[in-house]
């Protein structure tokens, strides 16, 4: 099974399960002569808090995120999409909401930095997954953040995507961010701000781990995908 088969079979056990508590809720409720409104906004709202959660647990459980931040974010989450589950023309247990819920949950749990380093592959359009990333910027709270990461070991980040970059077949140094990264990318800085960072890729690190910038690449600041 490949990988994205698995997330495919994943999104559909998760939308029977989501469906199954629509079942079980609104049970009940035929059972009455009236349902009201007010009856299915509620059991709406809980099934789509049902869904934020459950995927946020998963999310938590694959790239150890905090229980406290995790907790803000359905809270965070639970109050935005909201909208969706009063809306009764939205099939709530749809794969459009489930994409959604994911796509929401990476923008505000997937670390800043990270951000940063999908931006710079996005403006660099083909680089060797191989190689290193390397940036350095200013974070929000003033400090400089310089980090370096192998461009093919970033996925995990990302458990939600079926595949971050595109690697065509039989050219291994040779790769560019997938169209779903490049959408989610779009969807993360239609929010948040990227900073302005100095960025380059490298075949190794220097022996000293001090990093010479010679020429760098400039994403400037406030950066959007085209």
């Amino acid at each position: 099974m490949t990988a994205k088969e698995g997330a495919k079979e994943e999104s559909v056990t998760l939308v029977s399960w989501a469906k199954s508590i629509a079942e079980r809720a609104y049970g009940p409720l035929w059972e009455r002569f009236v349902v009201t409104r007010a009856d299915e906004q509620a059991v709406r709202r809980k099934i789509l808090e049902s869904m934020i959660r459950f995927r946020l647990s998963d999310f938590s459980h694959k790239c150890a995120l905090d229980p406290d931040r995790a907790e803000g974010i359905a809270v965070k989450l639970i109050n935005r999409l909201r909208c969706k589950a009063d809306d009764k023309e939205i099939s709530i247990t749809s794969f459009d909401i489930l994409k959604i819920i994911e796509n929401e949950i990476q923008v505000e749990a997937v670390p800043t930095t990270i951000w940063v380093q999908l931006a710079c592959l996005y403006e660099y359009g083909e680089f060797n997954p191989r190689q290193y990333l390397v940036v350095e910027f200013t974070q929000d709270n003033g400090t400089q953040f310089h980090g370096s990461t192998v461009i093919a070991s970033m996925q995990p980040n990302f458990p939600f995507l079926h595949r971050m970059i595109e690697i065509p077949a039989g050219n291994s140094e040779r790769a560019r961010l997938s169209q779903e990264a490049s959408q989610l990318l779009r969807c993360y800085c239609s929010t948040h701000t990227i900073m302005r960072t100095r960025y380059t890729c490298m075949d190794s690190l220097p022996v000293s781990g001090v990093m010479v910038w010679s020429n760098p690449n400039i994403l400037k600041e406030n950066w959007k995908p085209q």
